[in-house]
């Protein structure tokens, strides 16, 4: 695997990491109101079922933006392993002249 690849893959692999920590401080901070309203007893039922749609919410957010931190690391994958070939040609046609 040349650098480049490596560099890709680190940089994808800290852009998931990174999605995973801002997720879960998004749902740490949203999680505070609705626990106070969960201690109220006539909004305990409403509070939870709105926890719930935004937990699914931000769930379905950072699912999709990790769905496109794969898509961009397997298109630059796909341009970086045309580089790859593209100059293993360049190398066996320098050699046969």
């Amino acid at each position: 695997m040349n650098n480049l690849m490596k560099i890709k893959d680190l940089v994808q692999g800290l852009v998931d990491t990174g999605i995973t920590k801002v997720e879960n401080i998004n749902k740490a901070i949203l999680d505070m109101p609705f626990s106070m309203l969960e201690k109220i007893e006539f909004a305990e039922s409403t509070a939870k079922s709105a926890k719930k749609i935004t937990d699914d919410t931000i769930g379905s957010v950072y699912e999709t933006i990790r769905k496109v931190n794969k898509e961009v690391g397997e298109y630059a994958s796909e341009l970086l392993g045309g580089k790859e070939k593209s100059a293993e040609i360049s190398e066996k046609t320098s050699k046969e002249k």
